[in-house]
Order: C-alpha cells, then structure tokens, then sequence
C-alpha cells in the first residue's frame, strides 16, 4: 500500500470515529439534561427530546466538535504507541492491545479535558450532563467506543 494511500486510510477511519463520537456525545448529552429537568417536576415530551436533540446537533455539536477533537487526537496518538510498545507477537495480541488502549484513551482523553475545561471556564461545568459522576460516564460512552472502533477499523 502506498504511503498517500495509508495516511488517507488512516485519516479517514479516525475522521469518521471521530464525527461518529461528537455525534453520540452530542445525542446523550441533552438526553441527560432534560433526565433532570424531568426528575425536578418538568413535563418533557417526545417531542421536546427530539426538538432539543436537533437543536443540539446544530449548536452544541461544533463545540463538542473542538472538545473532543482535540482530545481524540491527543489520546489516539498516545493510545496507538503505547498498544505498539506493550503488544507482544503474535498479531492477534496486538490488535487486542490496540483495541485496549484506544478504547481506554478515548475515554481518558474526553475525561481530562473536561476537567481542564471545567478548571478554566467561570461557570462549575461547562457541560451540565457532566455535573454528576453518572452524566460524565455516559458522555464518556462514545468517546470509548470511538476509541474501539479506529483502533478497529484502522489496524
């Protein structure tokens, strides 16, 4: 394979991991948010669940964009070196390793820059379905499974 060709692979399986996770990301997060509306005596419908959810997909999913991507890109590259270092033959082991650690760093990565980002910004989270312990690991879902599949896809 060519090297042009291997680096537009390579491009193109971590692009559309990574659009493949803002979109996720972008879905739960309102889902979290009108969760606790809800739970506070607020009557959410279908309706408003769609309408929010596409609403977000326009105006929250560019700067989920900017997060994730950037987070992506730091713990994929990190990810994919370590799986290289700790993977042992035969080629079966290192695609397991790869798999492992990309799924772990996806995960890892959104976590640390939501830290980062919520130590900088004025308001306590930037995102609210992050606030509580259980909203952070639902956004951190599609980040892991973005990890899982470029390792999966880009092997």
């Amino acid at each position: 394979m060519s090297t042009f060709k291997a680096k537009s692979q390579l491009f193109y399986s971590f692009f559309s991991t990574l659009v493949f996770g803002v979109i996720l990301g972008t879905l739960i997060q309102p889902q979290i948010n009108l969760q606790a509306l809800q739970q506070l005596g607020v009557p959410i419908h279908t309706s408003d669940r769609l309408d929010t959810s596409l609403y977000d997909l326009a105006h929250f999913a560019p700067v989920y964009f900017i997060l994730f991507g950037l987070s992506f890109v730091i713990s994929q590259s990190i990810a994919v070196r370590l799986a290289g270092r700790m993977a042992k033959k035969p080629q079966d082991d290192a695609a397991t390793a790869r798999k492992f650690w990309c799924t772990l760093g996806g995960a890892l990565g959104l976590w640390a820059t939501f830290k980062l980002v919520d130590s900088l910004v004025p308001m306590p989270t930037l995102i609210a379905a992050t606030r509580e312990v259980s909203g952070q690991l639902l956004m951190l879902i599609p980040a892991a499974l973005s990890g899982y599949l470029f390792a999966s896809i880009s092997a």
